[in-house]
């Protein structure tokens, strides 16, 4: 079951997934398979970058299923800011498609878990006395 709103704690009830974290992880599977679908596999760099950020990315979503804590969220949201600088700070910035795919899936990443966040912690509903 998918939910966009969570409870009174701000958490997804009995496991469900929220479509943040349904959007994450489809973009970082798209990510981790890009080398092979946009064509820069002979790139061992951007390949094991690709390969390594979206599989921890994936990871820490399905770990936050198991342990539902916040930390997870802050993770995700500094390896969507990996994502964004690897092509730079790895070196494989001449490679447009890696670029472009890293720059992308990063974006969102950031974007989804930054609302997630946003959700979480800043949009709690009025307190009556």
């Amino acid at each position: 079951m998918v939910s966009i709103c969570t409870n009174d704690t701000r958490r997804p009830v009995n496991g469900d997934w929220t479509i943040v974290e349904i959007v994450n992880t489809a973009v970082t599977a798209v990510l981790v398979l890009s080398p092979w679908l946009f064509r820069y596999s002979d790139n061992a760099t951007a390949t094991l970058s690709a390969v390594l950020i979206g599989a921890l990315v994936i990871i820490a979503t399905f770990k936050r299923d198991a342990v539902a804590s916040t930390w997870h969220s802050f993770a995700v949201l500094v390896l969507g800011l990996c994502t964004i600088i690897a092509p730079w700070a790895l070196e494989f910035s001449t490679l447009s498609n890696a670029v472009g795919m890293h720059v992308l899936a990063g974006i969102v990443v950031v974007a989804m878990t930054a609302i997630n966040l946003w959700i979480r912690y800043f949009d709690q509903p009025e307190k009556t006395a």
